[in-house]
């Protein structure tokens, strides 16, 4: 949707400084999408019954994906100027690093979702996950077209931003209403927390 407003709300020109530090970061979703593929047939096995295993299947990734993607994500959004200088010459950094920065935080937040889609998904309840994809559609249409114009090629790695937290809040809050004994905030935040 980005790479449709963009263009016509900003420049055709302004595209690139968008969407070459959206593909460079978009890579790293390679790490959260594996883990969620691999640990989706061991959701599906629970068959309904929640309690430590469901737990543990949820916070063990969680935990691997916090230190692996606040590393890599961390040392791009601090030196997004040098890497896209390095990569692309000074006057493309001047103009791309400050949605790399904004993207880099979408795409931490956005990590952690995917483990959690794949927990609603193989617990039998897709059509929660399908109902939280319309919600973010309206949500990330509603916030490109507001802020692109206000904020330029900042506003809309901002509006991928609040919809990466919106669907990592909206996921949690769906997988503690699927699995309370399980997944409920209390249980989920000890875990993490350890």
């Amino acid at each position: 949707a980005e790479r449709l407003l963009i263009p016509s709300l900003v420049s055709l020109g302004a595209l690139a400084f968008y969407a070459v530090p959206y593909e460079a970061v978009s890579r790293l979703a390679i790490v959260p999408t594996s883990m969620s593929s691999t640990l989706f047939p061991a959701f599906s096995r629970l068959e309904g019954r929640h309690g430590a295993t469901l737990t543990d299947l949820v916070a063990r990734p969680t935990r691997y994906l916090t230190v692996v993607m606040t590393i890599v994500l961390s040392a791009v959004a601090l030196f997004a100027d040098e890497l896209l200088t390095i990569w692309m010459g000074q006057p493309f950094a001047t103009h791309a690093a400050a949605p790399l920065r904004v993207l880099a935080a979408a795409f931490y937040f956005g990590a952690f979702s995917h483990v959690l889609r794949a927990a609603l998904q193989g617990l039998g309840r897709p059509d929660l996950k399908a109902k939280l994809d319309f919600v973010n559609v309206v949500l990330f249409l509603s916030l490109l077209l507001w802020w692109i114009p206000t904020f330029g090629l900042v506003g809309a790695a901002g509006a991928r931003l609040a919809v990466g937290i919106a669907e990592l809040c909206g996921s949690l809050a769906l997988l503690s209403f699927v699995a309370p004994d399980a997944l409920g905030p209390p249980r989920l935040w000890r875990l993490l927390s350890r």
